[in-house]
């Protein structure tokens, strides 16, 4: 299949109680990443990337009834390289 989608949102929560930070809510699906930007240029990952070679990723799959192989990198059902696409 030469089609997919990733995905990226970022939400700012305002604090449920009064002096209580905000909030970056960051959730990702698919092949893509997050990252703050500082203004000194180093940056920092906001999401963890969905390879099918995290253990709990692997796990996941294997409880659904899928199956994650070793294909030049890691596959679930053989094909795709990330696992929530």
């Amino acid at each position: 299949i030469p089609d997919g989608s990733t995905g990226i949102v970022c939400m700012i929560l305002n604090p449920s109680a009064l002096g209580a930070p905000r909030r970056l809510l960051v959730a990702n699906v698919g092949d893509s990443r997050a990252a703050m930007v500082h203004s000194d240029g180093t940056a920092r990952p906001l999401s963890d990337d969905h390879k099918p070679n995290r253990l709990d990723e692997k796990l996941r799959i294997e409880a659904a009834g899928g199956h994650v192989i070793f294909a030049g990198c890691w596959r679930v059902q053989g094909d795709l390289a990330v696992s929530r696409a």
